[in-house]
Formats: C-alpha cells, structure tokens, sequence
C-alpha cells in the first residue's frame, strides 16, 4: 500500500498525541521528549486546528457531557497536550479563557483563576472546586457542579476586555465563549468574544440583562485559565465568571468547529434542549 507524504505526516502527529495520553509535560515521571520538547503553540491556532484531522481525534471527554454540546473528543484527555504543525514547525498545543483575575462564584465563596491554578498543580485530573453554573434556560437560577481539566497558560495575542453597563468588566482570549440574550433577556446566541459587538445584550450572574458598553483588545502579561464543568447537561457548561455568564472549555471546543465561531438561536436551543425548535 502506498502512503502519500501528507498521510505520513498526519499518521506520525497522531503517534505522538496518543504518546500524550499519558503526558502533562508537568511531572518528570510523564514527560514525552518527542512532545514535551516542542514548543508551546502560541495565540489561537490550537482552536482553530479544531477544523484538522488530528484535533477532531485529540480532546477527550474527561468531562461528562462534555461531548453533548460537541467538544472535547478523541484521545487527548483536558489538561495534556497533541501536536501540530505550525509554519513548518511541530509544535503543541494543550486542551483549551479567562483572565487568571477572574472571579468565579463558588459553593464556599469567590474563587479567582488564580486560585484554580494552584489548585491544578497539585491534582489535574480533579479539583474539586464547586462553581455556580446556570441551572435554567430562562437564565434566572444558578446551581453548582465540580470542574475538571483545567488548563493554564501564557497567551502572547493581545486579549479582549470586555464591559458593560452596569460596571463588570471581564478579560477573555479571542476565542472564548459569552452567551447573548435578547433584549427581554431570552437566549440569542454563543458566539467568541471576538465576534461581541458593542451594544449587545449579555446576562449576569443574577440573571440580568446586561449591556456591552466597550469591547478593546491590549497585551497581557498574566496567565489564561480554563475549565470543564462536570455535568451532562450543556446548560451547566456556562459559569458565573466576573459578574457574567460564560461558557467553559466545552462551548469552547464547540465554537472551534463552527466557521463563523457564532452558534445562533435555534442551532444554541436543540443543544441545550435536546428538542426540535424551529428558528
């Protein structure tokens, strides 16, 4: 059988992402030089890789439900990393987010992504950490669920600062989800905080309708942190983070795979409902 060049290379990356099944690049005991030796992917190629051959078979659901809103599947468990091929370059990329400031409501009280961090370095598969996620599809309630697979790191893009009227002000990379809602506060898409337009609706974490005031980009020197909801219900996937309503890594990969990076009313209703709507 004749392997074309391009199927070799493709076929070699996918040996070494299943060598990171195993691999964090984070303990002596785990580290894959073929991978660990790579350097780390910067900015959002790694999200956009969701459209390759060798993403589509790299995050696993390490999460429950993670795979019901479409991400987080394959091999790759959250938190390890997989190759790509960037400019020429094998480099890797790890299973992806907020601002480490950011501030989530947790059962036992505010938890920043600060706090997640070094909660992480001690036990990646499990944290532990209850936050407040939504509960219902009005928007208007809020419960809470452990998170796994938390994932850090630097991002040398400029970020995107976002904020509102009411005063809350939340710092995202360009790829990472925020739910809008009409002007009577229904649900009206999820799209990438790089495609949020002045002037839209987005919700609080006390179910309050919310207007996007500025939406400026600058460079930042902290690190990025991001999450898995441990839940099986989609809805449970969007967080109370700085005062709003967030997705979390799921609805990231999720948006990965959509061109326009924006899931829109009905296509956003069937995921959360599992039901027929009509647009």
């Amino acid at each position: 059988m004749r392997i074309f060049p391009a199927m070799m290379i493709v076929l070699a990356l996918m040996t070494v992402a299943k060598q990171a099944l195993a691999t964090t690049c984070t303990q002596p005991d785990d580290w894959v030089p073929e991978l660990c030796d790579r350097p780390v992917a910067a900015g959002t190629r790694c999200a956009l890789m969701a459209e390759n051959l060798v993403a589509r078979n790299a995050c696993a659901p390490q999460t429950v439900g993670c795979a019901e809103i479409g991400g987080c599947f394959g091999f790759v468990p959250p938190s390890h990393w997989w190759p790509i091929n960037d400019g020429g370059e094998t480099k890797r990329c790890v299973c992806g987010c907020f601002a480490e400031e950011t501030t989530f409501l947790g059962e036992n009280g505010p938890i920043t992504g600060r706090d997640l961090i070094a909660q992480s370095s001690s036990d990646l598969s499990q944290v532990g950490s209850r936050l407040y996620v939504l509960s219902s599809a009005d928007g208007r309630s809020l419960t809470s669920f452990d998170i796994n697979g938390i994932v850090h790191g630097r991002e040398s893009k400029p970020v995107y600062v976002v904020k509102t009227a009411s005063g809350k002000t939340v710092v995202l990379s360009d790829q990472h989800p925020i739910l809008v809602v009409t002007g009577e506060g229904s649900f009206q898409a999820v799209k990438t905080v790089a495609n949020l337009v002045v002037g839209e609706n987005v919700l609080t974490d006390d179910g309050q309708i919310d207007r996007v005031t500025s939406v400026q980009t600058k460079k930042y020197q902290g690190r990025m942190v991001n999450f898995n909801v441990m839940s099986q219900n989609p809805l449970h996937h969007f967080v109370a983070a700085g005062g709003l309503i967030l997705g979390d890594n799921a609805w990231q990969q999720r948006l990965a795979s959509f061109e326009a990076r924006i899931i829109q009313r009905a296509d956003l209703l069937r995921a959360l409902l599992k039901e027929e709507v009509k647009p």
